[in-house]
């Protein structure tokens, strides 16, 4: 992946983060690759989190449940370094690759509000037009 490609990326990760408060951090994540792009800083927590999904994702692969056509959403529950349980969500974009949403703590908003699946949706897109090796796609629109 180019470094240009890399930086669209990150962008659009952190203007999703920014413009929807449930969220706490996003990691994009290839099963070949590992983390592609990512708001949150490495720890061991991210790095446990980012080995279960690559593993995720090989496995559904196998049992051929990976469809990112049908925006396939999995819930998972996780420990962060200080020991707290966490949620996160993880979202399939292309084949092999997933977006894991980090939720906040607290959440300031329901998940469910119009601007959290919107925005999800916004991201998606255009992230896969990166990953498609599209070059300077429109940027996304927030809610």
């Amino acid at each position: 992946m180019e470094s240009r490609q890399l930086s669209q990326l990150t962008r659009c990760l952190w203007e999703f983060q920014e413009m929807t408060l449930e969220i706490e951090g996003l990691i994009l994540i290839s099963a070949d690759r590992g983390v592609l792009a990512s708001t949150v800083s490495e720890s061991v927590a991210v790095n446990r989190v980012t080995a279960v999904v690559k593993t995720l994702i090989g496995l559904a692969r196998q049992t051929s449940n990976w469809s990112p056509s049908q925006f396939n959403e999995y819930r998972v529950r996780y420990k962060d370094d200080a020991g707290n349980l966490r949620d996160a969500q993880l979202i399939s974009v292309t084949d092999g690759i997933a977006l894991v949403v980090i939720l906040e703590r607290q959440p300031t908003q329901n998940f469910a509000e119009p601007a959290a699946p919107f925005n999800t949706r916004q991201a998606l897109h255009y992230v896969n037009r990166i990953l498609r090796g599209e070059n300077d796609p429109p940027n996304a629109m927030w809610l």
